[in-house]
Formats: structure tokens, C-alpha cells, sequence
């Protein structure tokens, strides 16, 4: 008995030490951590009115500085933030931001407001801000009825703009603003409401600066404004003006010139896609941290530069980017190690420009060509073996996008696709690293998962092995003494 135990004591202290020689840490074998996304700077924000609900939160993407404006006025858009320097004495007008019928449609009230903050210097009296309210017309051929409300009051959230508001000498956060807030109320509309323009009037000035951060359109329950807070005055059915057209170079169409390969949809996605009521065209994914929106295996790629491009836009969003990834093998030894080529649009500002806050529609494109050489072999031909897009997303918010593809160019990128000032980053190579040498203090205590699996696996079969060899053992010692009592039994008759 004695016997049978140390065994079975020895057997499995000879298959943990084979687990444990196999199982410890590797302290040279590096680890790839997720990326971890920058969290947006927590600042004091400006909270809208109770019980207010924020529907659509205005941005201004970099196209905005190139739509038609009064001359002499200098725009700059940052995302959730528009600054204006305007140098003309005369006045002068400026269609700020809209709001869809997309947006409008959500309304479950009859009272609404934009409302923001804003900062000035050197305005000239007479100076205002005007939310134009379009409604259909009420029979067909006719032009929409206009409603329009100005900020002319003395004071308050509707005061006029004239002189100096807010503070351009602190970055105190929001005490270097003022609030403005334009209501409207059309409990007596005939007909749904169309779209909502905010406009800024200039009567003059020179040297103007003004700023517009965090601006809202914001629904309210139906009484919350009195009827003499609106200020509202009717107009004529007029038609609404068109809206700013883009610069080519921010359209599908800028693309013209690459040769389109595939759609990239909803319908070969590698996630899940919500549907945008009114908008077949438009993809919503649903962002959880880092989410794999396609994965493609063996795109055609044939030659030359390639990209993916499509146009998105974000509605309060934290810190995030888009990302591809391309995974190539040699043509020959496609199972001898795959290459990662990886390009993250993260700058500040154009086309490869990370996602923060709110943007309008704008393009995005991710250069991932030209294709790559074989570093252990000089000049070996690689193929395209798949190819991931990304999207990562710090915090809540909703992204969309729409005209997603992959495309070609034989001949190279085009200087068109990259806005002026803008640098087109290279994507980052990644080549298999050979085995790591290892000391033998390392060695000593080196590990990874095969290696603890094969280990277990050693002492489970060492295990069964000794459990054998015990048991067949056991089972001759009963058969053999079973023939000494036969024997001994034999004697006695």
C-alpha cells in the first residue's frame, strides 16, 4: 500500500514540475494591449433650461470655411465650435447652421429653441441673431410659409448683439460666454414644419470677432414659453433658400477619379447596422468601444494605391477614430507569415481627422496601398489576404456614414483628395518578429498558454498512465491470492 502511494506521489509531482517548467512567465515574450482611447477633457458644461431636450447638436466641419460667405469675413470651423472675424464696414449675413426634417421630424411638442453660447467684440450696433422657421405649403405649387425670431430684446437670453459679449480675456469655461436662446411656439401651424435656419445678421463693423460654442436645438414641453416671449412676426409664403453648397473637393464625387472596387454596406458588414428612418442610403452602427464594422477576405485589389473612402458624420461623440487594417502573404508561401499594414485617421482636422464632438456630413478616406515588399525576400510578390475597418469610440454618441468604398488607383493618390496644408500619413508596417533568445534565467521561467496546456495535458496523461499500471497491478495480487486460498482450500479436503 505503502508502495502504491509514493507512486502515485511521485507521478504527480513529475507532471507539475512538467507543467509548472512549461507554465511559468515569460518575461521576454511582449504582449499587445488594446489601444486605449484618450478620454475628452471634462469641462463645466453649460446646462440648457429644465426640462429642455437637447435634439440635434450643431457642428461645423472643416468644408464650412469654403461655402460662399460675405466677403471680408474669415470663418474658422473646430468641430463644436465657429469663429468669425468680419473686416467690411457694410452689413452683412450669414447662414450658421440648419436643421433637417429628419431632426424636426422627432418634435413631440410645439415649442422649441436654438440656444448656445456666443462671445463678441467690436460688434456694430443694430446687430442680431434670426431663427427662420419654413413650414409646407398648404397647397401644392405654393411656396412654404416663413417664420422668423430675432434677438432684439435689452437684455437677457434673446438681447441683441452689439459692442462686447462674453470675455476673450479668460479661458474660464463658461464664464467667457453669454447665453443666447431664440423660442418659437407653432401650436397654430397648418401645416409640419420643413426646416429651422439660424442666421446672423452684421450691420457693419470693422474687425468684428465673434465665436458660437455648444449650440443647440432643443425641444421644450408644450406652455414652457409665453406666448410674448416669441416676439414672432409672419411673413409672406417665401421659398427657403437653398442650402450652402459643399466644395467639391467634400463630396462622393471627389472620388470620381479612383476606380471603385466594392460597396462597403450594411448588408456585408461584419456588425450590426441601425436603420435611419428616411435615409436608406445612411448606416448607424452600433459603438461599443471598439467595434469591427467589415472584415473583407481577399479583396480584389489588383494594383497600384488603394483606399478605403466614404463620408461620415457624428453627433456628440468623445475621443475616437476610424482604422484599417490589411493582413498580406506571400503569393507563394501564403502560410510562412502574414504582414499587417494599419493606417488610423487620427489627426486634427481633413480627411484623416479623428471624430470629437459633433460634425456635419464629411469625407473620411484611409489610404491603405500601395502594396507592400516581402522583407525576407527582396521584391517577393504579396497578395491581399483580408482587410478590417475599425471604428473606436471613447464614450457615448452616434456616428454615421454612408457612401462607403474600396477603390484603386493605378497611378497613385491624386493631390485632389488631400485639402491643401494637410499631409497624408504613411500606415504603419508590422512585421512577424523571429523568436525572442533567452537567457537561462528566463528560460527557467518561461511561458505561454500552448506551452501550460501541453503541461496539464503531460501530468492528465501521467496521471492515467500511473492509475493503470496500479490498477492492473492490484487486479494480478487478487488473482493471485484467489489461487493461494484455491490451493490452500484444496489441502484441506
Amino acid at each position: 500500500m505503502k508502495a502504491n502511494t509514493l507512486l502515485i506521489i511521485s507521478l504527480v509531482m513529475c507532471g507539475a514540475a512538467i507543467a509548472f517548467g512549461q507554465a511559468a512567465p515569460n518575461l521576454a515574450t511582449p504582449t499587445t494591449a488594446g489601444v486605449s482611447l484618450p478620454t475628452a477633457p471634462t469641462v463645466a458644461a453649460v446646462v440648457a433650461p429644465s426640462p429642455g431636450k437637447e435634439l440635434y447638436g450643431f457642428g461645423w466641419p472643416d468644408w464650412f470655411r469654403d461655402l460662399a460667405h460675405p466677403s471680408k469675413m474669415e470663418i474658422s470651423p473646430q468641430g463644436g465650435e465657429l469663429s468669425l472675424v468680419y473686416w467690411g464696414e457694410s452689413p452683412a449675413d450669414l447662414e450658421v447652421q440648419r436643421v433637417e426634417v429628419n431632426i424636426l421630424s422627432t418634435l413631440d411638442s410645439h415649442q422649441y429653441a436654438i440656444e448656445g453660447n456666443i462671445r463678441y467684440t467690436k460688434v456694430a450696433p443694430g446687430s442680431y441673431l434670426e431663427m427662420w422657421s419654413y413650414f409646407a405649403p398648404e397647397k401644392p405649387g405654393d411656396a412654404p410659409t416663413a417664420y422668423v425670431t430675432r434677438t432684439l430684446a435689452d437684455n437677457g437670453l434673446m438681447a441683441r448683439l452689439e459692442g462686447d459679449g462674453g470675455d476673450f480675456n479668460t479661458t474660464s469655461y463658461p464664464a467667457m460666454f453669454r447665453r443666447f436662446q431664440i423660442p418659437f411656439d407653432f401650436n397654430n401651424a397648418k401645416t409640419h414644419l420643413q426646416e429651422v435656419i439660424l442666421k446672423l445678421h452684421l450691420a457693419g463693423g470693422y474687425g468684428t470677432n465673434l465665436q458660437f460654442d455648444n449650440v443647440k436645438f432643443v425641444q421644450y414641453p408644450n406652455g414652457y414659453f409665453p406666448a410674448s416671449v416669441a416676439s414672432v412676426s409672419t411673413l409672406s409664403p417665401v421659398a427657403i433658400p437653398p442650402p450652402p453648397s459643399k466644395p467639391v473637393s467634400d463630396g462622393a464625387e471627389l472620388f470620381s477619379e479612383g476606380q471603385s472596387l466594392m460597396n462597403l454596406t450594411a448588408d456585408n458588414a461584419w456588425s450590426s447596422f441601425d436603420a435611419v428612418e428616411g435615409q436608406p442610403d445612411v448606416m448607424k452602427p452600433r459603438v461599443i468601444g471598439r467595434t469591427h464594422l467589415w472584415e473583407i477576405s481577399y479583396p480584389p485589389v489588383t494594383e497600384g494605391a488603394f483606399a478605403v473612402v466614404g463620408e461620415i458624420r457624428y453627433d456628440n461623440v468623445g475621443d475616437g477614430f476610424l482604422e484599417a487594417s490589411c493582413g498580406w502573404t506571400p503569393v507563394n508561401e501564403p502560410n510562412r507569415f502574414t504582414l499587417i499594414s494599419t493606417f488610423r485617421a487620427d489627426q486634427f482636422q481633413g480627411p484623416f481627422g479623428r471624430l470629437n464632438g459633433t460634425s456635419g456630413w464629411r469625407t473620411f478616406w484611409l489610404p491603405c496601398g500601395p502594396i507592400p515588399i516581402d522583407p525576407q525576400v527582396a521584391s517577393a510578390p504579396v497578395k491581399l489576404k483580408s482587410l478590417d475597418i475599425d471604428l473606436a469610440l471613447a464614450g457615448k454618441g452616434s456616428v454615421y456614414l454612408r457612401n462607403v468604398k474600396l477603390v484603386q488607383c493605378p497611378g497613385g493618390f491624386p493631390k485632389s483628395w488631400t485639402p491643401p496644408g494637410v499631409v497624408m500619413p504613411n500606415p504603419q508596417i508590422q512585421y512577424p518578429s523571429p523568436p525572442p533568445i533567452l537567457s537561462s534565467a528566463q528560460n527557467s521561467a518561461s511561458i505561454d498558454r500552448k506551452s501550460f496546456l501541453a503541461g496539464v495535458a503531460t501530468t492528465c496523461i501521467a496521471l492515467l498512465l500511473g492509475g493503470g499500471i496500479i490498477y492492473i497491478s492490484r487486479y494480478w495480487q487478487r488473482r493471485h491470492h484467489e489461487r493461494e486460498l484455491r490451493r490452500i482450500a484444496s489441502f484441506d479436503s
